[in-house]
């Protein structure tokens, strides 16, 4: 049975990012299409992670440099699949029924943290694979070290999955019965976030102190983190004896733990007929006396925030985007050295609007709102309701959260210009109304594609999500093209506001001319199906 269950796993995985609907051609060039944009993602990490090692591995031994880099695989690797574990191990919609069918849990389990092991060896590979080619640029490896090598990549990988289960079975014991479920997990998602951008940008920083104090980082590493170092010194001297203990404990651990988390897996498992889903019920008196836009965007709002994926993948920026700006506006001092490390970008109220709007760029609620809801899509779309309405609502609800977020971020932005003595009046104006603008561009956009390409048939958010193809394709053509847009106004600060002014003009009547078309759309989607 394991095995029939992990041939499912697998046929999701590459059947996931493709809606069904697609025939011929444009089945192809959408596999085309998704396959380029992994490629892309995985090369801009490759590169980014070899300058990286080209600096350490000049200063570090081999032993040292590659406990290194298992530190920095598992960091990457963990931040991309903690609470991906704690989602789609502990809380799918068919959990219910695979239990209660002769089937071990243990094979559900599995099943499920293979086809999330394959994703989580993408992420560690970005980092892991040029770590290993800069090794071989600097040192003569011989085929032993690459027999080695690519063992420890697995085995990096296996542990990494295993503290991400223990650590989501543990999130999930705790958080089984708590009403704002998905807040808790939100915020220890930004804190993980907050942490990665303070190593991210005091990398440099942190790569000048190992410089200067290689001795004693390499003591540190051999005294107090033994088990990562001598892990290290097996791929670099060859140690088939430290190999072989290294497979049987990590291995070993995982095989503890999933046997544990199978016993137990009734007292983690969230029921989908009891309390644990009460926060999906919407009451009648929710909804009296409002009018039908209001109450569909209530339900919009309710959907987002009762829903950790969502919010997470779809519309983290909002929460981050003020919380950078805050730490700017309290501590200028970093703007200050950022502009120095990157001479050409001036310190304008304008260049603080680019930098809101590129944020904003990564909010894409409204491009997955209607493939979020699934079938159920048709239960609201089957009441006595404009379809157009239905699509606006799901807009509008991208529209005040984000606009909402950049407001504050403005704010934030307009006490750090007078701050850096750089405000103006007119630059503060549209330092508010640019974004909001975007937003509204992004949001009509964003529900209209949706609609033209909805998928319908994802059985829960990270299929919808995470690995919707279309989804993917809006917010890395949305970034470039706020980018490309917002350039202008970077290279020519003497005419940045009047850029910004006409970049403003230009998304309101865009998205003026979406909202006329979202009448065709909704009619031909409800009709469609």
């Amino acid at each position: 049975m394991f095995w029939k269950l992990l041939r499912l796993r697998f046929i999701e995985i590459f059947t996931a990012k493709i809606n069904t609907n697609t025939k011929g051609k444009k089945k192809v060039s959408s596999r085309i299409i998704s396959l380029l944009v992994m490629l892309y993602v995985f090369v801009f990490f490759s590169f980014s992670f070899a300058n990286t090692f080209n600096q350490i591995i000049a200063f570090a031994e081999p032993a040292l440099y590659l406990s290194v880099v298992f530190c920095l695989a598992f960091f990457i690797t963990f931040m991309g699949s903690v609470f991906t574990v704690q989602y789609r191990v502990f809380e799918p919609k068919d959990n219910d029924l695979l239990l209660s069918l002769p089937i071990k849990p243990r094979d559900i389990i599995l099943s499920r943290l293979m086809s999330i092991f394959v994703y989580s060896l993408l992420w560690e590979a970005a980092a892991y694979v040029p770590a290993i080619v800069v090794w071989a640029r600097f040192e003569k490896l011989n085929f032993s070290h690459y027999i080695f090598a690519v063992t420890a990549f697995f085995l990096l990988g296996i542990f990494t999955l295993t503290v991400s289960f223990i650590i989501a079975a543990f999130l999930q014991r705790v958080t089984r019965n708590f009403k704002n479920k998905s807040a808790v997990i939100t915020v220890l998602s930004v804190i993980m976030m907050l942490g990665y951008f303070v190593v991210y940008y005091g990398f440099n920083s942190i790569i000048r102190v190992f410089a200067d104090n290689v001795d004693k980082v390499a003591n540190v590493f051999s005294t107090y983190l033994k088990p990562i170092y001598y892990f290290g010194k097996t791929v670099a001297e060859n140690n088939f004896l430290y190999l072989s203990i290294s497979i049987f404990i990590i291995v070993g651990l995982f095989l503890i733990i999933l046997y544990f988390v199978s016993k137990n897996i009734s007292k983690l498992n969230v029921k989908t007929n009891g309390k644990a889903n009460k926060k999906f019920e919407h009451k009648k008196e929710d909804y009296n006396q409002s009018s039908v836009v209001r109450t569909l965007i209530k339900k919009e709002r309710k959907r987002f925030l009762s829903s950790s994926v969502y919010f997470l993948n779809a519309g983290l920026g909002v929460i981050l985007t003020p919380i950078i700006f805050l730490v700017l506006a309290i501590y200028p001092n970093f703007v200050l050295l950022f502009s120095t490390s990157f001479g050409m970008m001036p310190l304008t109220p304008a260049t603080f609007c680019v930098l809101i709007m590129m944020l904003m760029s990564t909010v894409f609620i409204s491009a997955c709102s209607i493939t979020v809801e699934g079938k159920s899509f048709w239960i609201v779309s089957s009441l006595p309701i404009n379809p157009r309405l239905l699509l606006i609502s799901k807009a509008l609800n991208h529209i005040i959260l984000a606009s909402a977020s950049s407001l504050i971020s403005s704010l934030f932005a307009i006490v750090l210009t007078i701050r850096l003595g750089v405000s103006d009046a007119f630059g503060s104006i549209l330092l508010i109304i640019s974004p909001i603008s975007l937003n509204i561009l992004i949001a009509f956009a964003g529900v209209l594609v949706d609609a033209i390409n909805p998928r319908l048939n994802a059985r829960d958010e990270v299929k919808a999500i995470k690995q919707n193809v279309t989804v993917g394709i809006f917010m890395f053509i949305a970034l470039i093209i706020v980018i490309l847009l917002t350039l202008p106004a970077l290279m020519l600060p003497q005419y940045s506001s009047l850029i910004l002014l006409i970049e403003t003009i230009g998304f309101l009547l865009i998205s003026g001319i979406i909202l006329l078309l979202l009448k065709r759309v909704a009619n031909r989607l409800i009709l469609k199906n």
